[in-house]
Order: structure tokens, then sequence, then C-alpha cells
């Protein structure tokens, strides 16, 4: 009979197999900002909400990948910045000024699209280098 390991660090286990999210982050990402393009007056507080949801989600994925150890020092330091970037602007969405919220979508909305193919892109290369 073997012992089980208790889990000391789960973090290194997570980022490891953080790369699944990147995919369906991307994909999420490009949807969503062609969405917004198309329609920026109708969506906009739905948009706000949704872009605070999705940019809290997302920061803290970028944070979690950013703390795995087989992440080169250079995608830590850019993960680490996008999640703290992503944090910040998901909370400021929930605030109640309109305007803001509609620049913000259309910024972010172009943000998303270009996110969208580069982590599409990044997680073909990451699983490349896994398997």
């Amino acid at each position: 009979m073997t012992a089980v390991e208790p889990l000391n660090n789960p973090l290194p286990m997570m980022a490891r197999v953080a790369w699944q999210t990147i995919p369906l982050t991307g994909i999420l990402s490009a949807v969503l900002g062609v969405l917004i393009l198309a329609w920026p007056g109708p969506t906009l507080v739905v948009a706000g909400v949704l872009f605070g949801i999705y940019l809290i989600v997302a920061g803290v994925l970028q944070l979690a990948t950013a703390f795995g150890d087989h992440v080169p020092a250079g995608v830590r330091v850019l993960a680490l910045l996008s999640g703290a970037l992503s944090l910040i602007l998901g909370f400021l969405c929930f605030r109640d000024a309109l305007e803001s919220i509609f620049l913000l979508a259309l910024v972010t909305g172009w943000w998303l699209i270009v996110l969208g193919v580069m982590e599409a892109i990044h997680a073909v290369q990451m699983r490349r280098a896994t398997s």
C-alpha cells in the first residue's frame, strides 16, 4: 500500500495544464470582440458587465499561469502585467460611467481580437513544447 502525498503546492500542477485554457480564452476573446464591434450601442451596459467578468477571470488565469514552474521569465513578466491590467480594467468596468464603458468596449473589442489570435498561437506552441 502506497501513501498518497499531500499536495503542498498545487499551483505548478495547475500551471502545467493551463495551456488548455489558452485556446478557449482566445476563441472567446475573438468572438466577444467581434460582437462588441458589431453592436456597440445596444450592448453598452451588457458589454460592460461581460467585460468586467471576462477581465477578472482572465486576469486570475493569467496570474496563475505566471506562477507556473515551466514558464520562461519573459512570459512570466508579461503574464503578470497582463493579469494585473486585466484585473484593474475588469473592476473599472463595474463603474457607472456609460461613456467610459462605451470607449472601453471599443478599445477592448480590438484588444480581444488580437489577444485571441495571440493566445491561440501561443497555445499551439505550448502544446508542441510539452508533448
